[in-house]
């Protein structure tokens, strides 16, 4: 059985840059959420320090966690797959990087507008990107294969 010649599909520079530079933005997100997680009770506490009130219940400060962590997990598969090549990675980010501007604007409101434009700048940069495949080095006459 003779072996067929594949294209491979390759990154522009661009999006290779792009897409590296969103990799470590959402990585970094995902450190921080599970970190968050794993030390939600000293963010209980610090919230008890600065003011004897109670501002937000231990319920809701998991589920905005728990949230974040999913999505932005989400993204960081997508960036993987996309950058191996598959366009549906690209598909698999930009759901999770808008359910993330959502869920972040639901939770947070608009304080740290920098966020939004920072991601939004990423999404758009990444679409707007030619996805392009290079064509495969010349194949010498003895490695060709003929159609059956």
């Amino acid at each position: 059985m003779e072996k067929q010649a594949t294209q491979r599909k390759y990154l522009s520079l661009g999006q290779l840059m792009a897409g590296s530079f969103s990799l470590m933005y959402y990585l970094l997100s995902v450190i921080l959420a599970t970190s968050a997680l794993v030390f939600n009770r000293f963010l209980i506490d610090w919230e008890t320090f600065i003011t004897p009130y109670r501002l937000f219940n231990e319920q809701a400060l998991m589920l905005m966690l728990i949230t974040g962590l999913i999505i932005n997990l989400g993204a960081v598969v997508g960036l993987i797959i996309f950058l191996a090549g598959n366009i549906k990675g690209l598909r698999l980010f930009l759901i999770s990087a808008v359910l993330l501007l959502f869920v972040q604007a639901f939770f947070g409101g608009f304080e740290g507008w920098q966020k939004f434009v920072v991601e939004i700048f990423l999404i758009m940069l990444l679409i707007a990107l030619p996805y392009k495949t290079r064509k495969p080095m010349k194949i010498r006459k003895e490695q060709q294969i003929d159609p059956i």
